[in-house]
C-alpha cells in the first residue's frame, strides 16, 4: 500500500534526526514517503539546513494546528502514518519481552490493510511497551492509541482537533463516533522520550494547561473518559472507558 509518513516537529532539527528519522533509516523507510511539518519559514530553513533530502513543509504552530493542517495538506483516504519527532524504535512482543519490530514498512501495510478489512480508519498501537501486558491480538472498538505513533486513513476536514496536550484522546474519541471503533494492535508499541527534551510542538505544556483539557473530556464525553491517579510527574491524568 502506498502510505505517506508525517512527522509535526517544532525547534527540534537535530532532535528529530538522532531520534525518528534514525530509526526510520535502520528500517530502510523511503525517504520519498517522508514529510516533516514545521511551524514557519524560518523553522523550514533550519530544518532543511540540519536534515538535507527530506521534504519539509510549513504548517503552523500548535500540535492541534500542525495536526490539522496535515489532514487538509493531504488527499482524503491517503493512508497518514503519523510519527512524533522523538520515536526511538518500534517494538513488538516476544514471549514477556519486547524486540524492534524486524519489518517496519510490512507493519504499516498491515495496519492500514486491516483498517480497510474491518471498515475503520485509524490504527494505534499499546501504550506501554512491555511484553507482560502486551497481547498477540488487534482489538477493535474504543481504545487510547498514544499521539507517537498511529495511522490514519486521512478523514480531511472531517476530524478536527481543538486540543493540544490531551489530542490523542480527543482524536480516539472522535474517530470512534464516526467509524463504530479504532484499532489497536496490542503486540505492538512505540518508544518515545515524552515529556523529555527541549522543543516540540506542546513545549509549554504546564500542569494547569493539562488539568484544563483533561476536564474539557471529561465534562464533554462523559460516556467515555475516566478521570485516573496522577502521574509521577504530576500531570492530570484520564483514560478512557474501553469498548
Amino acid at each position: 500500500m502506498d502510505y505517506v509518513i508525517a512527522i509535526p516537529s517544532y525547534n527540534r532539527p537535530m532532535w528529530i534526526n538522532r531520534k525518528t528519522l534514525a530509526m526510520l533509516e535502520r528500517h530502510h523507510i523511503d525517504k520519498e514517503r517522508i514529510h516533516i511539518f514545521v511551524a514557519s519559514n524560518e523553522q523550514n530553513v533550519l530544518y532543511s539546513q540540519q536534515n538535507p533530502g527530506y521534504k519539509i513543509i510549513t504548517a503552523r504552530l500548535g500540535l492541534s494546528n500542525a495536526r490539522n493542517f496535515i489532514s487538509d495538506y493531504f488527499p482524503i483516504r491517503t493512508p497518514i502514518m503519523s510519527f512524533d519527532d522523538d520515536v526511538t524504535e518500534i517494538k513488538q512482543k516476544v514471549g514477556n519481552r519486547t524486540q524492534p519490530i524486524p519489518d517496519l514498512h510490512a507493519f504499516i501495510q498491515l495496519g492500514f490493510a486491516t483498517c480497510i478489512e474491518r471498515g475503520r480508519r485509524m490504527f494505534g498501537l499499546y501504550p506501554v511497551p512491555n511484553g507482560m501486558f502486551m497481547k498477540e491480538r488487534v482489538q477493535d472498538g474504543l481504545y487510547f492509541c498514544t499521539g507517537p505513533a498511529w495511522g490514519i486513513l486521512n478523514p480531511g476536514p472531517e476530524l478536527r482537533i481543538n486540543l493540544e496536550y490531551k489530542e490523542d484522546y480527543e482524536r480516539c474519541i472522535l474517530m470512534h463516533l464516526k467509524d463504530g471503533g479504532i484499532l489497536r494492535f496490542e503486540y505492538v508499541s512505540a518508544i518515545t522520550t515524552f515529556y523529555k527534551g527541549a522543543g516540540g510542538l506542546n513545549g509549554d505544556r504546564t500542569h494547569e494547561a493539562v488539568a484544563q483539557e483533561a476536564n474539557i473530556l471529561l465534562t464533554t464525553y462523559p460516556q467515555f473518559v475516566k478521570p485516573r491517579k496522577s502521574g509521577r510527574l504530576g500531570y492530570v491524568e484520564i483514560g478512557l472507558k474501553c469498548k
